[in-house]
Parts: C-alpha cells; sequence; structure tokens
C-alpha cells in the first residue's frame, strides 16, 4: 500500500498520465485527489497485468486483396503524427456512426460520409441520396474496431504498443490483426543502417503478412532512406508532410502504387490536436 503525506491535495500531472496510459481517457480534467488517483492507479495496473491479450472482435470484413499501408514523411513537427491521428480518428469517428445506424436506426446498404464531433451531425449516403443524422447526446458512440499505436492516444478506444518488441512479438503470436496499426518514429525499430539485426529482420518478415492480418496501417519516418528498404517497397501510399504555422495548415503530397501522378490537398490539424501529445517520445 502506497502511504501519501498528503493524500487529500489534487492529484499530480503525473499520477494523470498514468492513469492515461492505463485508460486511453482524457484525463486532464480529471478532479480526483493524490490518494484517489493512487488508488485507482493500483486497481487498474493489477488488472492489467492479469489481462494476457486484448479483447477479440469479429467484424466480418471483406478480405483485403493488397496490403493498405501508408507511409508517412517530413519534417520534425511537419505534421506526420497529425495526419495519423486524423486519418485514424475520423475512421473511428465512422465507424461508431456505423454501429449506431445499423443498431439503434437499424438500416443497413449505407455509406457514412463524414461526421462532425462538436455538432453531433453525421452524413451518409442512404438510399441513393444524403442524409443527415443528429447523434443524440445520451447516446454514447462506441465501437469495436481494434486500433495498435506505439503512443497514446486521447478520447479514442485503443491498444497501447510500449516497445517494438512488443510490436514483433504481438504482429507474431496474431494479437495485432483486423484493425488498424499506428507506428511512429519507425527507425527506432528499423533503421536502414541496422537492417540486420535481429529485430529489424523480423519487422521486415512480418511486415509481409500486413494483407493477410487485414491490417490498416501507418507508418511515420522523418526521412523514407531512414527506414530499412523492405518497408521503403512494402507502402502502397506514399505521403509527405508540411506545417505551415502561419495559417496552421498541413500540405499532404500524397502519390498511390500503381496511380500516376501525385496528389496535394492540405487540411486544419487543429481539431486533432487533442487526440495526441505531439512531444511524447517513442520507446525503441
Amino acid at each position: 500500500m502506497v502511504i501519501l503525506k498528503t493524500p487529500d491535495a489534487p492529484a499530480t500531472s503525473r499520477q494523470l498520465w498514468r492513469l492515461h496510459q492505463l485508460t486511453g481517457d482524457d484525463t486532464s480534467d480529471l478532479k480526483l485527489t493524490m490518494q484517489e488517483a493512487s488508488e485507482r492507479i493500483g486497481k487498474l495496473e493489477n488488472r492489467e497485468n492479469k489481462v494476457a491479450l486484448p479483447p477479440q472482435f469479429s467484424r466480418n470484413k471483406t478480405p483485403f486483396n493488397y496490403a493498405h499501408v501508408a507511409f508517412i514523411t517530413g519534417e520534425q513537427g511537419g505534421g506526420k503524427s497529425v495526419t495519423a491521428v486524423a486519418r485514424v480518428r475520423d475512421n473511428y469517428d465512422k465507424d461508431c456512426i456505423k454501429v449506431f445506424c445499423e443498431n439503434v436506426l437499424g438500416i443497413k446498404n449505407f455509406v457514412v460520409k463524414s461526421y462532425d464531433r462538436r455538432s453531433r451531425m453525421a452524413k451518409i449516403r442512404y438510399d441513393g441520396s444524403l442524409k443527415l443524422l443528429h447523434i443524440p447526446k445520451s447516446y454514447k458512440l462506441y465501437t469495436d474496431l481494434k486500433i495498435f499505436c506505439n503512443f497514446h492516444l486521447f478520447g479514442i478506444r485503443y491498444r497501447f504498443i510500449p516497445s517494438f518488441q512488443h510490436l514483433a512479438k504481438w504482429l507474431n503470436d496474431g494479437t495485432i490483426s483486423d484493425g488498424w496499426l499506428i507506428i511512429d518514429e519507425y527507425y527506432l525499430g528499423g533503421y536502414a543502417r541496422e537492417s540486420m539485426s535481429a529485430l529489424a529482420r523480423r519487422l521486415s518478415q512480418l511486415s509481409q503478412q500486413f494483407r493477410k492480418r487485414q491490417l490498416e496501417v501507418i507508418i511515420m519516418c522523418q526521412l523514407a532512406r531512414m527506414a530499412d528498404w523492405t518497408m521503403r517497397i512494402t507502402p502502397t501510399e506514399h505521403i509527405s508532410c508540411d506545417y505551415n504555422p502561419v495559417n496552421h495548415r498541413v500540405t499532404l503530397k500524397i502519390r498511390k502504387k500503381g496511380v500516376k501522378g501525385e496528389k496535394t490537398l492540405s487540411y486544419d490539424p487543429r481539431p486533432y490536436w487533442g487526440n495526441y501529445w505531439t512531444n511524447e517520445l517513442v520507446a525503441g
């Protein structure tokens, strides 16, 4: 049992961060005392030690006929992480709306086009036309979409990957499958100059099974040449990022495998800044 000198004092930022690591929830506004936070952390850590694998879900997806791998490059602070988070967050929200439409409204054969989290308005294509849906505030959006990430996310249900050793192990035993896989700072595990290391070789081998494991993969690295050659040729989509601090927009240059030319688009990253911590260090 942990004995605290000031148990009634507000929980420290370190305690709130640990709670976030254990739950994946946004804990910045939690009103807890140090004692309450300590007790909650103890219970969660005990539960975490007893759970070997995350829940397994069957989503009945159509099998992939090619690997879905996006390789994102850019300078430090260029928008790589927020671009990956934005893509995952948008798909997470759309999957929540899909669950709502199927389970609450009882409709099928529709396509979710967009969702605005502030207004809780969703746009779907159903019965040949676009329709707007307002999600009641009393309904808590939920999805069983599996997300695996090697940095912490806020406001999204996901499984944290503590290290590249865990990544290799969980890919090998099938824990990571049928969902999204987001890998930041890939060079820490698959650095080009250390491509003959045991870990890099194993990651290169396992990357060839992304399609069979039904994974939507996003890999981030500052420079493409920093990653081992296998990971440079595996992706089906290459994205370079550039962040403009004046107008707060990220410009993307996208090249898709088998498609001629390059597509350019820009977006406002600010709605996604609250879903991750940009200065978090990734473990090797």
